[in-house]
C-alpha cells in the first residue's frame, strides 16, 4: 500500500498530466496556491481529506486507488475548448464524474 504522501503526490502528479491539467488550473479548482500543488506532488505538503475527496472526483477515481496507487476507473472524455480550464470548469467536471463514480459502486453492488 503506496499511502505516504510522496507515493499519493506522485500517483497525483501521475493523473494530473494524464489528464492534461496544468498545476495552476489544479489550483484553481481546490481554492489554493500553485505553490501548494507542485509540493504535494514532491511529497512536501500533505492534503485535506476533502482536498483529496475533490481530487479523486476530478480524475474519476476512488480515494482507495489513490491511496494505494492503483488504477483508476476510465473516465469519460469529454470536448472542451482548446486551452487551460479554470477552476469552475474543473468543478463541472469532478460532478460528472462523480455521478459516474457512483454508477460504477451502483453496478458493482447489482
Amino acid at each position: 500500500m503506496a499511502s505516504d504522501m510522496k507515493s499519493v503526490g506522485a500517483t497525483l502528479k501521475t493523473l494530473r498530466d494524464a489528464s492534461g491539467f496544468s498545476q495552476s488550473a489544479i489550483a484553481a479548482y481546490l481554492k489554493v496556491e500553485p505553490s501548494f500543488i507542485a509540493g504535494y506532488e514532491s511529497g512536501k505538503s500533505t492534503l485535506s481529506s476533502n482536498m483529496l475527496d475533490k481530487l479523486a472526483a476530478l480524475f474519476g477515481c476512488t480515494i482507495t486507488s489513490i491511496l494505494n496507487g492503483t488504477e483508476c476507473y476510465e473516465p469519460t472524455e469529454f470536448l472542451f475548448p482548446a486551452g487551460n480550464l479554470d477552476g469552475e470548469e474543473l468543478l463541472g467536471l469532478a460532478a460528472i464524474n462523480r455521478i459516474a463514480l457512483n454508477q460504477v459502486e451502483m453496478d458493482e453492488i447489482n
